[in-house]
């Protein structure tokens, strides 16, 4: 619970408050492959991962196309679905087993009343994962491959050994082979 207690860092969450978030935190385990959310279905969860590797992607023509990748301590979730309360339109699938802490939205708007601090926590929760999501979104319009990769090493350097690289590539929107020539370029140069 380590990371999810974490997020909590820097507010004026009382001890008594955070008995009362944890009452309400649920911890699912979950195994390689398997998937969280599903389009159609509506996402009434926010999970906080305490460990493991995980994939938000959506399928266009039976293809993959991967969006972002989320690691330990931080959140994940189909915001647009649990927000609008609406069937969502992406996977999400864990690249390893895992371990994660979920707070049903229902339990998410009581906290929200009863615990005051959480409001002005969701907001930041909020403001990270939506400037987190611009970088994705940004990132994947970025520059031609070598930069993307570039960009990416820099940036996920401590979690690209966990993908298996044909999600990189998938990622980074080349074939297996190109992300192999601009390793190879990258270890060259």
């Amino acid at each position: 619970m380590q990371k999810l207690l974490a997020l909590y860092s820097g507010t004026n969450i009382s001890a008594a408050d955070l008995l009362m978030i944890s009452s309400k935190v649920e911890r699912q385990f979950v195994k390689k492959g398997q998937l969280i959310a599903t389009p159609g279905s509506v996402c009434n969860v926010l999970y906080v991962i305490e460990a493991g590797l995980f994939r938000c992607f959506t399928q266009e023509d039976g293809k993959d196309y991967t969006l972002f990748f989320r690691k330990e301590g931080e959140i994940l979730t189909d915001y647009r679905s649990l927000i609008r309360k609406e069937p969502g339109q992406l996977y999400i699938q864990a690249l390893e087993d895992g371990e994660l802490y979920k707070l049903q939205a229902s339990d998410l708007a009581m906290l929200f009343q009863e615990v005051p601090a959480m409001v002005q926590m969701n907001f930041q929760l909020l403001e990270k994962y939506y400037l987190r999501l611009l970088d994705d979104f940004t990132f994947l319009f970025a520059g031609d491959a070598t930069a993307r990769f570039k960009k990416f090493m820099l940036h996920h350097a401590e979690i690209i050994h966990r993908i298996p690289q044909h999600l990189v590539a998938n990622y980074l929107r080349v074939t297996p082979t190109h992300l192999s020539r601009l390793k190879g370029q990258e270890q060259a140069g």
